[in-house]
């Protein structure tokens, strides 16, 4: 086996997944080549995902090759128990409507790291999402200090009863969407995708 190919998945119980960004943007080195365990865990959530999106073998075959690894990100793909309705954030920082979600914090996992971007931005109280992720996409995107790297997306199907209260963080409001009528056309892309999906499965 070359040095750059990833050996079978075999671990029981694989290291925490982090993301790529080790340093301070515009630094010129905040972005490192994935470790093999991170290789593995990406590998094993495309996989098991019930959708992909964009190159992602593409990717993969780049990170093998030591190209750095890009922040992952994880969302929270929310619905009423009829599926009739999404759950989505006004994020301050996008300035548009978007499933809750955020970047996974070094040591975590995306599926551990999920239930807790759903509390901090909606105060729903902690739930568990479907096991197997139910989107993987990836995205190139080109840092400020010029390093050309691969954002990973990873959504999670929740269901959560419409009558949980909604506790938002300041700022940035919180609001069920009907799937027949969603947030007006300057939605990120996620919150399409979401829409997308579910009118997809009807």
């Amino acid at each position: 086996m070359g040095p750059d190919e990833i050996p079978p998945l075999h671990h029981a119980e694989p290291e925490p997944l982090v993301h790529g960004f080790r340093g301070t943007s515009g630094s010129g080195s905040g972005w490192e080549p994935a470790g093999l365990d991170e290789l593995h865990q990406l590998r094993a959530l495309v996989d098991e995902a019930a959708a992909v999106e964009g190159d992602v073998a593409r990717a993969l075959e780049r990170l093998t090759a030591g190209a750095p690894t890009g922040q992952i990100v994880t969302w929270a793909w929310v619905t009423d128990p009829k599926r009739r309705e999404v759950l989505l954030v006004d994020h301050a920082w996008f300035g548009h409507w978007e499933p809750p979600g955020g970047g996974v914090r070094r040591g975590e996992r995306a599926l551990g790291a999920v239930p807790g971007e759903l509390v901090e931005e909606t105060g729903i109280p902690p739930a568990v999402p479907e096991p197997a992720a139910a989107l993987v996409d990836v995205v190139r995107n080109v840092d400020p200090d010029g390093a050309v790297v691969d954002t990973f997306g990873v959504a999670y199907a929740f269901t959560v009863d419409r009558a949980v209260p909604l506790v938002p963080e300041p700022g940035q409001p919180v609001a069920w969407w009907p799937v027949s009528a969603p947030p007006p056309p300057k939605a990120e892309p996620n919150g399409a995708r979401l829409v997308r999906h579910l009118t997809a499965e009807r």
